[in-house]
């Protein structure tokens, strides 16, 4: 249906013609960029800017002043990360080059870095609500284009992804996403007559090429037009048909070609490669199949008509033919990029499992059914439980118009209502065909209100539409006028990171090993590699394995074993038990389970602490300091350097950060003992939070009469925790014995002499 072609009340929103639409597009887009503009004082404080919600951005951000730095060189690996191995980057680089680009045309200091990023978001989300609203005008008239543009404006939904102080490139999908099925869309009028049948298929294949360039898993993009294409060979009419497999044909072809040829220039070596990580030839090889789907499909129905056979079993057959064969070779070529992509998709580990986005929508989950509930209002408002009515109203327009643009918006909406269920990451993807259906809905209500009897519903019918949409977003509008405090988890991590910057790092010690949500923000604070990262099981082989053999370990030696294979001088602790649970999925079972979890669809699933929790070496850390327990001994290789507030009381419930330093610990030599004694050192610790406690340690003496203390700390005051010195008694003599740094650093000989003060 061309953008004209509109009805009764809808001509009120042309304003005048062409120009007053204009006028229209741009108040969405300033009332969008005021939504995402709303929380400047979260993101732009009087002590710097503070980028939101997570520490992606601080990743973003970090490769964006690599970008500055190596004089515009894409950095396609990252030594900081799985170290000392080092690993590849999972996202593409387009992103990055967004915040670093504009940076360098101000100058290039890390303060216009920061400026970018923190308002390149708001930016993109509001060129997005433009493009939808015309997106739906062109569909579905230009009052529906208002109504989409108005619902994108304010749904949280988009708004979270694309406010002020979130540099993440998820800002980014959604308008490449948009843009390609806008031009697929436009591509399948059936009034095309005189326009150039490859200008929407260049479109497309333009914004499928940069939608690679941004993220690794845009083949999702991919997905929803060939399933159209394919349905619609079945069951649509043989032009648009045929025009829809055409139009999919040469975007893929013209999106491939455009992939090949930027990555042969930019990155010669990457285009050889079918990794899912990055930009490869991996998501060449994904368009170059869609193209021999499409174009395969277009060849088999020439065929077939060709010898008269255009049955419905026969179209049947020839979409089943057309998509199997290059998908069987996609498939074993690029079984490597595939499985990339298929475990995120599938949340095929336990990684996956503790992380909301690749939770079902509404199914089993970490929070309760209730708090699930509200989470879908605050977000979607009601316009995700109005969509089935929406849908089938879409569907009766459909029927009396049968346009293949509406037949497109029906299975787009579908396919991704599916997914979305399954996987909330998709409820992104699903808001574009979701307010459609919903403001083609509400387009419709002027009509049917003005077939009722009676002047009440003539009054209202002019107005309905829009008081639809504000009854639709009446859950989110009060949110509108909440300027939020920052809603950065790791806040209190500033701290300790200014620490660790501070210090020059030992040699062979270098690194962190924290939880894995900590790992970029470690690096953007800190300045030190790590182990693990937000990247989790895509962070680097191995990483995830040698994480788990430290946060499993019962014993000591075997945790310090895989500390100095990692060469880490430092471990950041918050409550284990979250983190024993996911890497307990990358380890050999080895005897009962640390931690399991209760699942309840209606309460929310539930960690389950076992008694084998409290002997592992990082919830000895964590709730005893490294401590000796009734039936562990002292960890000697670890002190405590750093501790956050708790939250609540309860330390065995809260969630407060500690952060200890691996050292070789100082050895007291304890002579003249009885064999067999038992000798016992004690150090008062005293933090910066005012929290006092005793570290405590014993050994047995040998044969002949000496035993050896591992003591972790030494005597004095740190930049945050203050030790006293050891106190050695066999239960008769006594000996008060300060430290030395380096005997803790180095490991050294410490003689101690008991009997040189008196028993009180």
């Amino acid at each position: 249906m061309p953008p004209s072609s509109t009805s009764g009340p809808t001509a009120s929103v042309r304003g005048r013609g062409r120009f007053g639409w204009w006028w229209v597009l741009g108040a969405l887009g300033l009332l969008a960029l005021a939504v995402r503009l709303a929380p400047w004082r979260a993101a732009f404080t009087p002590t710097g800017i503070t980028f939101l919600v997570d520490t992606d951005p601080h990743y973003h951000v970090m490769r964006a002043q690599r970008i500055l730095s190596d004089l515009g060189q894409v950095p396609l690996f990252d030594g900081g990360m799985n170290y000392p191995y080092g690993t590849r980057i999972l996202w593409p680089p387009l992103f990055d080059y967004l915040i670093a680009v504009p940076a360098w045309m101000l100058g290039g200091t890390t303060q216009d870095l920061y400026r970018v990023a923190a308002v390149l978001s708001p930016v993109l989300g509001a060129v997005t609500v433009v493009l939808v609203a015309v997106l739906a005008a062109s569909v579905l008239g230009r009052r529906a284009g208002l109504l989409a543009g108005l619902l994108v404006a304010l749904l949280p939904l988009h708004a979270t992804f694309t406010v002020v102080g979130r540099p993440d490139q998820h800002s980014a999908e959604l308008l490449l996403c948009t843009w390609a099925f806008a031009a697929f869309a436009a591509g399948l009028r059936s009034d095309d007559a005189g326009r150039s049948p490859w200008g929407p298929a260049v479109s497309m294949g333009a914004a499928l090429a940069l939608s690679f360039w941004n993220w690794q898993g845009s083949a999702l993009y991919l997905l929803v037009p060939s399933v159209f294409v394919a349905a619609w060979w079945v069951v649509g009419p043989e032009p648009q048909s045929r025009r829809a497999a055409r139009t999919l044909a040469r975007a893929a072809v013209t999106g491939a070609g455009l992939l090949a040829v930027s990555l042969a220039v930019l990155l010669p070596g990457e285009i050889a490669l079918l990794s899912g990580k990055g930009v490869t030839g991996f998501h060449v090889l994904l368009l170059a199949a869609v193209a021999s789907f499409a174009g395969g499909l277009g060849w088999l129905g020439w065929l077939g008509t060709r010898r008269g056979q255009t049955s419905l079993r026969r179209r049947l057959l020839e979409a089943l033919l057309a998509a199997a064969v290059p998908a069987a070779l996609a498939l074993w070529v690029g079984r490597a990029g595939f499985a990339t992509n298929l475990a995120a998709l599938g949340a095929a580990n336990r990684w996956y499992e503790t992380i909301s986005e690749f939770w079902p929508l509404f199914g089993r989950g970490w929070y309760p059914l209730e708090r699930n509930l509200r989470h879908v209002l605050a977000t979607y408002g009601l316009t995700l439980f109005f969509m089935p009515l929406a849908g089938l109203s879409l569907l009766a327009r459909w029927r009396r118009e049968r346009s293949a643009q509406l037949a497109f918006v029906l299975a787009w909406g579908l396919v991704l209502l599916v997914m979305t269920l399954v996987r909330r990451r998709i409820g992104e993807y699903l808001l574009v065909p979701m307010v459609l259906w919903v403001a083609a809905a509400l387009d419709a209500l002027p009509a049917w209100l003005g077939a009722r009897p009676g002047k009440l519903a003539a009054i209202l019918a002019p107005a309905a539409p829009f008081l639809g949409a504000l009854l639709l977003l009446a859950p989110v509008l009060p949110t509108l006028t909440v300027d939020p405090p920052a809603p950065d988890r790791d806040g209190d991590l500033r701290e300790p990171m200014a620490l660790l910057r501070g210090e020059a790092p030992r040699p062979g010690r270098e690194a962190v090993l924290s939880v894995w949500s900590a790992g970029h923000f470690i690096r953007f604070f800190g300045g030190r590699p790590v182990v693990t990262s937000p990247f989790g099981v895509d962070g680097g082989d191995e990483a995830m394995r040698d994480a788990a053999r430290f946060f499993l370990a019962r014993d000591e030696r075997a945790a310090e074993e895989v500390l100095r294979e990692r060469h880490v001088g430092y471990v950041l602790l918050k409550h284990p038990g979250s983190e024993v649970y996911v890497l307990s999925g990358f380890a050999p079972p080895s005897g009962p389970a640390p931690v399991e979890v209760r699942h309840d669809w209606y309460g929310g699933d539930r960690y389950d602490i076992r008694p084998a929790f409290w002997d592992l070496v990082p919830s000895r850390l964590y709730f005893l300091d490294g401590g000796a327990s009734a039936a562990t001994g002292a960890l000697g290789g670890f002190r405590l350097v750093y501790e956050s507030p708790p939250d609540r009381p309860d330390l065995r419930n809260a969630e407060q950060y500690k952060m200890f330093e691996t050292v070789a610990g100082a050895a007291l030599v304890v002579a003249g003992l009885s064999p067999n004694a038992r000798v016992v050192a004690t150090v008062q610790v005293v933090t910066h939070q005012g929290r006092r406690f005793a570290w405590e340690t014993s050994a047995v003496a040998d044969g002949s009469g000496e035993a050896t203390l591992r003591v972790p700390y030494a005597t004095g005051r740190g930049t945050h925790v203050a030790a006293g010195p050891v106190l050695v008694t066999d239960g008769e003599r006594r000996a008060v014995v300060p430290v030395p740094e380096e005997a803790v650093v180095e490991g050294r000989r410490v003689p101690v002499s008991l009997g040189g003060v008196p028993r009180e």
